[in-house]
C-alpha cells in the first residue's frame, strides 16, 4: 500500500469531523508527496525487555532528535510530524510496527533560513554552586 493511501485510511478512521469529506482524503494523499523520503519512528520493544517503556520512548525521541540535527547538518530542513494520522494504529499495523510515535520527514527548504541571533549564555544560564566547593 502506498503512503498516501495509509495516511486517508487513518484519517478515514480518526475522529476528525470532516473524515469523509474527499478533499480532507485527497489533502492526506498529497501529504505524502511533500517529502522525498519519511523516516517511521516505530517503537520496538523485545519481550522481557529490561527497560521500562517510558525509557523505550525517551530513547527514540533522543534518536528522532539525533537526525534532526544530522539532517540540519547536512543542510536539509526536517520534521517530526506526530499527528492523529502518523501515530494511527492503522499506519502501525499497515507499516508492520508495534506502536509509532510519528515520521520524520527531511526535505530540501522551500527558502534560505534567515539569520538569528541568541542572547549569550550568561544572561539565560544560571549556575548554581555546589555549597562548601572551592
Amino acid at each position: 500500500m502506498r503512503l498516501g493511501e495509509l495516511f486517508a485510511q487513518g484519517y478515514a478512521a480518526g475522529t476528525a469531523p470532516d473524515r469523509d469529506s474527499p478533499a480532507a482524503l485527497a489533502a492526506q494523499r498529497a501529504c505524502a508527496l511533500k517529502a522525498p523520503a519519511w523516516i517511521s519512528l516505530e517503537l520496538h520493544i523485545p519481550p522481557g525487555s529490561k527497560f521500562p517503556q517510558w525509557e523505550e520512548q525517551v530513547a527514540l525521541a533522543c534518536a528522532a532528535q539525533n537526525m534532526l540535527l544530522a539532517a540540519t547538518a547536512f543542510g536539509l530542513a526536517s520534521k517530526w510530524a506526530s499527528g492523529a494520522v502518523m501515530v494511527s494504529p492503522l499506519t502501525a499495523q499497515a507499516l508492520g510496527a508495534p506502536r509509532r510515535l510519528g515520521f520524520i520527514f527531511p526535505g530540501f527548504p522551500a527558502r534560505s533560513v534567515p539569520d538569528s541571533t541568541r542572547a549569550p549564555l550568561a544572561q539565560t544560564v544560571t549556575w548554581a554552586e555546589e555549597a562548601g566547593a572551592p
